[in-house]
């Protein structure tokens, strides 16, 4: 029987599981979703057993839909979100909500960081802030801690028994020196255990099996090979054939990036970077608020036509907006719905500027796809610095590329090219089920990704539109910084 493995994506608002065969084809792929709390502003929490039940649906929905057996699934992987936070037991029972990613709850741990260590890399969102905040706010649960797990260790300890986090999820150990130094600093800084954390292992390493009772619970046999994975990162940048050194993509999920593949960065240069293996880094120019911004200004704008099309009201919008100008008529829209990553802050909010009566829904939810695209094209820009050329062309993958309204108006904000791939929206899925099938040997690196995938759609730029994105970008560029004391007024 042809081998296939299983890959789980687990992201912020849900999970994708999808069963893909030994050549990249992608057989079938099945979504669940899950809630998000915010019980303080600035909070953001879930519930790790929901992670857990999504992933055992969407086991047996995908390899029913593969129509394969469950004896067909050789490997099994793991793509997820990243700098989660969960402290488990010695069972590896979760003692509190997961702190996600977009949590901002640490903003006076970070201030006692950067103090302590003579710096301002730290912010209310910083993964070590937010483990000096659960053992300053929740010491009881930080000294009952066996152990502090992200998602996809903690997903994999269910799986298997066994403890280990990998490459690109481990923020207290690195294979560089240097940063293995800054990472023993800001532990120390924080008096936080290092014991508390398992041990780092590759993305292609196998760390254990699947054990039978959680095996019956996915309704797949026992003894499955389960590899370490990746964070949803690497992964993506994996997923959308962009793996190698120097290759740049785009990703339009939840949150969003433009992200450039390098050698490891060290701490002090204060980018933003997620592992990829022991060599390279995906360096980041990131943005909270993508897909999260779109699907807010529909729920706002156009709650009745969802409430009643579900996912097809993505369908309307497109011809909504089809004769909408470049500009939305010069409604500008900020899109920082849940504050920002540097060179902005937590304190940015989402913000229309110059309507007026003649602007309607349409123009509010147009505005708001263009703001991400401006915020878009900054990424870009400070990407082609760290590279030191523009870029020429750019890849994006992600939900968010099922627009192609929203492509063709990224292509025309960014002035280049725009290509989405066949599969975009399962590049993270596809990128972790790299990392059973390189296990396997099934694959030998990630170029074997790059040519299983093939353009779908290409989006080039019209020079009609030129003039007015220009004018339009201009203005927002200097935007945060006449707002931010206005933020800042607001909320304190």
């Amino acid at each position: 029987m042809e081998p296939y493995v299983m890959a789980f994506d687990v992201g912020t608002s849900g999970v994708k599981t999808a069963v893909i065969a030994a050549d990249g084809r992608l057989l079938a792929c099945a979504g669940g979703t899950y809630p998000l709390a915010a019980p303080r502003p600035g909070w953001a929490e879930q519930n790790p057993e929901d992670y857990w039940l999504a992933l055992c649906a969407g086991a047996r929905r995908a390899a029913a839909e593969a129509g394969i057996p469950p004896e067909g699934i050789a490997g099994i992987s793991l793509c997820t979100q990243w700098k989660g936070i969960i402290p488990v037991d010695a069972q590896g029972r979760a003692l509190h909500p997961c702190v996600i990613w977009l949590d901002a709850r640490g903003e006076e741990e970070a201030a006692y960081l950067n103090e302590r260590l003579g710096t301002g890399l730290f912010s209310g969102q910083s993964y070590w802030a937010k483990l000096l905040w659960l053992k300053r706010r929740r010491p009881e649960i930080y000294s009952r801690a066996a152990y502090i797990l992200e998602v996809n260790s903690f997903l994999r300890r269910r799986m298997t028994g066994q403890w280990a986090v990998d490459v690109s999820n481990d923020f207290i150990h690195s294979p560089t020196e240097e940063t293995d130094r800054f990472y023993r600093r800001v532990l120390e800084a924080g008096e936080l255990d290092r014991e508390k954390f398992p041990p780092m292992v590759d993305s292609t390493d196998q760390t254990g099996v699947l054990a039978p009772g959680p095996a019956g619970e996915l309704g797949l046999p026992p003894g499955i090979p389960v590899f370490a994975g990746s964070a949803d990162i690497p992964a993506v940048a994996i997923g959308a054939g962009c793996g190698a050194r120097g290759a740049v993509h785009a990703y339009f999920g939840t949150s969003g990036w433009v992200g450039a593949v390098t050698d490891r960065q060290a701490p002090a240069s204060g980018l933003a970077a997620a592992a990829m293996d022991r060599e390279r880094d995906v360096v980041l120019f990131s943005l909270q608020s993508v897909g999260l911004a779109l699907n807010w200004a529909v729920d706002q704008f156009y709650a009745a036509e969802r409430a009643q099309l579900g996912g097809g009201i993505f369908d309307l919008l497109e011809r909504e907006l089809e004769d909408l100008p470049a500009g939305s008529g010069r409604l500008l829209a900020a899109p920082w719905l849940s504050g920002e990553l540097p060179p902005l802050s937590e304190r940015a909010r989402l913000a229309f500027l110059n309507g007026c009566p003649l602007h309607t829904r349409r123009h509010y939810v147009n505005a708001v796809m263009e703001g991400v695209c401006y915020a878009m094209r900054q990424c870009a820009q400070r990407c082609g610095e760290l590279r030191d050329r523009p870029l020429e062309a750019l890849t994006v993958v992600g939900g968010g590329a099922n627009s192609g309204r929203w492509m063709q108006m990224l292509a025309d904000v960014l002035g280049i090219p725009v290509s989405v791939p066949a599969d975009h929206a399962h590049a993270g899925a596809v990128g972790g089920a790299y990392c059973a099938l390189a296990g396997l040997g099934l694959w030998r690196d990630a170029g074997a990704v790059r040519r299983s995938r093939r353009a779908e759609r290409r989006f080039l730029p019209r020079e009609e539109r030129r003039e007015e994105y220009e004018k339009m970008y201009g203005v927002y560029t200097g935007l945060y910084q006449r707002l931010e004391p206005i933020f800042t007024q607001l909320q304190t």
